[in-house]
């Protein structure tokens, strides 16, 4: 759950700083190939950056900057596929390049190890990366980053190292990291340097953080904070945030609605629809942990009828019904469950169960053939 935000943040950064790139050695069609992948990115059509920085992987480009450029930016694109081999490769790509922007190529392949729960290799990358940024501030040397650029650089930075801090188990310190970012961005935002319109993921993850610490009350008036200003084709994520919230609060009610408007913001703003199921799958196993089965019913039927090969679903919604309605009214979805599932113990059981109840032979004998290996 902690790392959506993460990665949506680090999807940022080439649209922000992007204006500030040295364009000297680019030329006119490599310029106009990058900026088109920026533009993709912000839209959020990730495959179709993806394909457009694929084309020039098999280009000849102009100078090493370029090809740094084009690397970076096909790494980020992957973060957001979740392609996180391919991440490391192009990050790694950017770093091994004279003149690269060491500090983010380290920052977005560190965050590609966690994912990856290389959490050695991590810790190396993100140490680096704090090596360089203390360094940068410090040396206000002719050629040094912007004041601009390194914020950018640090507030991700910030991020990633959080989330590393979190998987490690400091997750007060890695609160206290994200509570001094924030700070900053306010900061910085009165002063007009930065917008917090920018940094709404940095806000988010505090919220995810705050509520993973109990402090809820917090961390829904976070959300509150920061849901003015989030673009509405992000609001499914700030929703599933609340929904997490709620859910640990033992708000079970609320965490269900805000599931279900999650879901339906998801869809109505380009979300892949079995992407989108993940927040009615929350809500449905939610409501069947606390026994609420008949309210469970709708949530498992829409994620099993929108998605009848996943086995995980028609598992959920044979639970749903069995406990609702009975074995004998589940008998077909546990059957499709069973075969999908391919003798799961979880199916396995369910059948079991199923066949004491069952009074023709026939019958009997045609479930248990399901769970006869």
């Amino acid at each position: 759950m902690l790392t959506r935000p993460l990665a949506v943040f680090l999807a940022l950064l080439p649209v922000l700083a992007g204006a500030q790139n040295d364009r000297a050695p680019f030329n006119d069609v490599e310029v106009h190939q990058l900026d088109a992948a920026r533009s993709l990115m912000a839209a959020g059509e990730y495959e179709a950056a993806e394909a457009a920085l694929a084309v020039m992987s098999h280009t000849s480009l102009s100078s090493a900057v370029a090809r740094s450029e084009q690397q970076k930016l096909l790494g980020q694109v992957s973060l957001q596929l979740k392609d996180y081999d391919g991440a490391i490769a192009a990050f790694t790509n950017v770093i091994d390049f004279p003149r690269a922007d060491r500090t983010t190529a380290l920052t977005h392949r560190c965050y590609a190890y966690l994912q990856l729960n290389l959490l050695l290799d991590a810790q190396r990358d993100c140490s680096e990366a704090k090596y360089i940024l203390r360094h940068a501030y410090k040396a206000g040397a002719a050629g040094a980053p912007s004041e601009a650029m390194l914020d950018y650089r640090q507030l991700s930075f910030d991020m990633v190292e959080a989330q590393l801090l979190a998987r490690a188990g400091r997750s007060k310190q890695a609160l206290e990291l994200v509570e001094a970012a924030i700070q900053r961005v306010r900061l910085r935002d009165a002063e007009g340097r930065l917008s917090i319109r920018d940094y709404w993921g940095l806000f988010l993850y505090s919220a995810e953080i705050l509520g993973d610490r109990g402090k809820y009350r917090d961390a829904l008036a976070r959300l509150d904070e920061i849901s003015m200003v989030l673009p509405d084709a992000e609001r499914h994520r700030l929703l599933s945030v609340r929904a997490s919230v709620l859910r640990r609060s033992g708000d079970i009610d609320g965490a269900v609605e805000a599931w279900s408007e999650a879901y339906s913001a998801a869809l109505a703003h380009g979300l892949s629809p079995e992407a989108a199921l993940d927040y009615m799958f929350f809500s449905c196993t939610s409501l069947l942990q606390e026994h609420k089965d008949e309210q469970a019913l709708a949530p498992c039927g829409i994620i099993a009828n929108n998605a009848p090969g996943n086995a995980l679903y028609a598992e959920a919604n044979a639970v749903a019904m069995a406990r609702a309605r009975g074995l004998l009214s589940a008998a077909v979805e546990i059957e499709r469950a069973a075969k999908l599932r391919q003798n799961s113990s979880m199916a396995v059981v369910v059948v079991q169960e199923l066949v004491k109840q069952l009074p023709d032979i026939g019958e009997t004998l045609r479930y248990l053939k399901l769970i006869t290996p």
